[in-house]
């Protein structure tokens, strides 16, 4: 693998919005002002070490829970024909409530259902919905020249290298971005969640209306098979159930809120109620 592999290979794991890539793009595409030699030396170095992280990260996808907890590892063999895998690191799923899981899943779900896909590229979201944001381009006259230009420029558009090709341009001809921020909805926020845990009544229509997803209240007794489904699901959550300084965490808060103790009387009670639901069936 020579130089500029590991350039291809850099730059198609970048974000295609110039969203905090264009500096690093330019930084990749060799826009430095320093001698050809040190450049050079610079680029080889700062590419190989990152790429060996990105390789040496374990990413898994947060839309396969395990069954005894965590999820399952990142790729698989038949994305072709199902749904694409919600890719994050494993460090950073672990910190992640349920809520933050569903919403990345969600928003991914609606992305592929809406986006068309550009050969073999996946559809990228950011997991995220704070970091949903993008720049865009202040001066838009000279910005949509540049866009024509490389859509003549290059047979493939949107691509990693039209797009690197477009943010370096424009911004060599004294292009800048301003950035603008999704406002986070309510059932991400303190407004749309309750102090007990779980989402209050405005939380619940906020998720809705961002995801399409319909979440009703909480079940805290009785053998409701939508309380097994939760306490199952939630009893084999990666995450802590109280923060350092000894305080329950959303997680616990969300188990006391469906009748549950800790993670473990979780598993326990909903192993309990899908035995009594069972046997009901049979009676």
């Amino acid at each position: 693998m020579d130089n500029r592999d590991l350039v291809r290979m850099r730059v198609a794991v970048a974000k295609d919005s110039p969203t905090s890539s264009a500096v690093h793009v330019d930084t990749i595409m060799g826009n430095e002002s320093t001698s050809p030699r040190r450049k050079k030396k610079r680029k080889k170095s700062l590419l190989i070490k990152e790429l060996d992280q990105w390789f040496k990260e374990k990413w898994v996808d947060i839309s396969r829970p395990k069954e005894g907890g965590g999820f399952e590892p990142c790729g698989r063999d038949d994305a072709g024909s199902g749904k694409y895998p919600k890719c994050v690191p494993a460090a950073k799923a672990a910190r992640m409530s349920a809520e933050e899981i569903a919403s990345a899943v969600q928003r991914k779900r609606k992305a592929e259902s809406t986006e068309t896909r550009v050969g073999k590229k996946p559809i990228n979201v950011a997991t995220d919905v704070e970091k949903a944001s993008k720049n865009v381009p202040t001066n838009k006259e000279l910005y949509a020249r540049v866009k024509a230009e490389a859509k003549r420029k290059f047979d493939v558009y949107p691509s990693a290298y039209a797009n690197a090709w477009l943010v370096r341009e424009y911004k060599s001809r004294g292009g800048t971005y301003k950035v603008e921020k999704a406002e986070s909805p309510a059932w991400q926020t303190k407004a749309g969640k309750n102090p007990k845990g779980g989402l209050n009544a405005k939380g619940r229509a906020s998720y809705k209306r961002e995801t399409g997803g319909t979440l009703r209240p909480p079940v805290k007794a009785g053998d409701n098979p939508r309380r097994a489904s939760f306490l199952a699901r939630m009893g084999n959550s990666p995450g802590p159930e109280r923060d350092a300084n000894g305080e329950p965490t959303r997680l616990l808060l969300s188990l006391q809120a469906w009748g549950a103790s800790s993670k473990a009387d979780a598993r326990r009670k909903a192993k309990a109620i899908s035995a009594r639901n069972e046997n009901k069936k049979k009676s």
